[in-house]
C-alpha cells in the first residue's frame, strides 16, 4: 500500500513550512491517506513487538562472524567480505591466469572483444555467477550479482531471518566455495599439463625429425656440377 510521510523536528519544520506562503512548497501524492497511515501505523506497531530492530542486529553479527570465518579459510577465493546489517557485500578474486587466458581464447575469432566490450569483466566475475547459481540451484538461497562490480555477490537477507536460516546460508556458501576450490585447481592442473604436453610434443618432433643435413657441395658453396658421358 502507497504511503508518503516525511518526519522532522517540529523548529525546523515551522522554519521552511510554517506560513502561508511556505506550507505547501513540500508535499507528498501519497501522504495523508487514512487508509495507508493506518497501514503504516500496524506496520511500525508490528516492528516493534517482533523486535525486529533487535533481531536485524543479532543476525547481522552472526552473518559477519560466519563469513569472516570463511573467507579467513579461502583467501585464494574470497576477496572481502564488507558491508552493514543485513546488506552484505562478497567480493571474489577473478580467476587465475592461466584459467582466465583459456576463457579468453575460447574465441578463436577473437571478435567478441569488440563485440562486447565487457568481455574481460565477465570472465572475472564467472566465479561470482557460478556461486550465485549454485547457492540457487543447489540450496534455495536467492543472491545477486551487483550491478555496478559484477565480482560482488550481494547478500540481502530478509529483516526477519532467522537463526537456523543463516546457518543454512553459511553451510551452503562453505559447501559451494569448497566446490569451486576443487575445480579451480583442477582445471589448472589440467591446463598446466596440457600446456606442457603441447610443449614437450613439440620438443620431441625435433628430436625425432630433425633437420636434413645440407649436401657437402651445398654446405661449402660450390656449384653441383654433373658430368655427362656420351660414348660413341
Amino acid at each position: 500500500m502507497p504511503l508518503g510521510a516525511m518526519m522532522t523536528r517540529s523548529d525546523l519544520w515551522k522554519k521552511d513550512y510554517g506560513s502561508a506562503a511556505t506550507f505547501a512548497l513540500h508535499t507528498s501524492t501519497f501522504g495523508a491517506g487514512s487508509l495507508a497511515c493506518a497501514a503504516g501505523l500496524a506496520t511500525l506497531a508490528t516492528l516493534q513487538d517482533r523486535q525486529v530492530a533487535e533481531n536485524t542486529a543479532a543476525r547481522s553479527q552472526q552473518l559477519f562472524r560466519g563469513l569472516e570465518k570463511i573467507a579467513s579459510q579461502n583467501k585464494h577465493i574470497i576477496s572481502e567480505i564488507r558491508g552493514q546489517g543485513l546488506m552484505i557485500g562478497i567480493e571474489l578474486k577473478p580467476f587465475e591466469p592461466l584459467i582466465a587466458a583459456h576463457w579468453s581464447s575460447s574465441d578463436k575469432s577473437g571478435a567478441t572483444q569488440y563485440l562486447m566490450p565487457q568481455w574481460q569483466d565477465t570472465i572475472d566475475a564467472l566465479p561470482t555467477i557460478y556461486l550465485m547459481n549454485t547457492l540457487l540451484d543447489q540450496h534455495g538461497i536467492y543472491t545477486q550479482v551487483a550491478r555496478s562490480n559484477p565480482r560482488v555477490l550481494r547478500v540481502q537477507p530478509p529483516l526477519v531471518v532467522s537463526q537456523g536460516e543463516v546457518d543454512h546460508f553459511l553451510r551452503s556458501l562453505e559447501t559451494t566455495i569448497s566446490e569451486m576450490h576443487t575445480c579451480t585447481n583442477l582445471a589448472e592442473a589440467m591446463l598446466t599439463k596440457s600446456h606442457l604436453g603441447i610443449h614437450e610434443a613439440a620438443e620431441e618432433k625435433k628430436v625425432s625429425h630433425p633437420a636434413t643435413p645440407a649436401s657437402s657441395e651445398e654446405s661449402s658453396g660450390l656449384p653441383n656440377q654433373r658430368v655427362h658421358f656420351n660414348p660413341k
